[in-house]
Formats: C-alpha cells, structure tokens, sequence
C-alpha cells in the first residue's frame, strides 16, 4: 500500500526548526532596538550641548550659557555679567541612562559659543557608553564604543 503525508516526527522537527529561527530573529531585533534607542539618547545629548552652544552665541537674554550633566541629570543655566548663575532648565534623562561630564561644569563665551575647557561628556547605559567631546573652538564630536 502506498501511503503519502507526513509523520507526527516531521510535522514536530519542523516547527521545532521554526520555533529556533524566530526565536534567533527576535533576539537580534532587541539588539538592534536597544542600540537604536541608545543611539538617539546621544543624538539628543549632542543636541542639548548645541543648542547650548547657540544661546551663548546669540547671547539669549543677555547672558552667556553653560551646563553640567551628572548622574540622570543635564542641566542648562545662563549665567549674568555680574556672574549670577540661574537655572532655566534641568532635563532627567531617560530611565537608565547616567551622565558624566568633566570637568563638571562648561560654560561656552558670549557671542563666540567657545567653550570655557575641552570637555568630556560620557553617556552610559548598561554596557553601551558613548564619549563626546566639546573641544575649543566648540567642535562638538560623539563617539559610541
């Protein structure tokens, strides 16, 4: 007799071959995720230093601006002639990431937006880090490792 179809052990080698491919695809696309996400943090950080940067070039209210990011937090400040320091704004930073700059605080020059010291802002999350650098005359540069 000629029987055709599948056996119960085929039918299970194949889905259990499914079952290993998927499960390989979507570890792979949380990677990506997760780098993906991390990615746009340091994005957003550069941005906060640049717009930083452009207050003090403008010279928003008449004031030079600096900033400080430490633990979960970046904070912008302008600070007056008479070197009074206020706070305009201090943005928590997405769950999990910390920052680190040093020296602590860069304060960029009225007008020319050059920074006050070459500054390294370093970004973390889990094993990911990222290093940028704000150098004289104000290059901004990101790097993630």
């Amino acid at each position: 007799m000629n029987q055709r179809g599948t056996t119960l052990i085929e039918v299970l080698a194949v889905i259990s071959m499914i079952t290993v491919l998927f499960s390989i695809g979507v570890g792979a696309l949380m990677a990506s995720h997760k780098r993906t996400a991390f990615g746009n943090e340091v994005a957003d950080a550069e941005q906060r230093i640049e717009e930083t940067q452009s207050m003090s070039r403008t010279s928003v209210r008449g004031l030079k601006w600096g900033m400080e990011c430490n633990g979960a937090t970046f904070t912008r400040f302008g600070i007056t002639s008479t070197g009074v320091r206020s706070v305009e704004e201090a943005t928590l930073l997405p769950s999990g990431v910390n920052c680190n700059l040093a020296p602590g605080t860069v304060i960029f020059a009225k007008l020319t937006g050059v920074p006050d010291t070459n500054a390294t802002l370093t970004l973390t999350r889990g094993t990911q880090s990222a290093l940028l650098t704000i150098a004289q005359p104000g290059i901004i540069d990101a790097h993630i490792q």
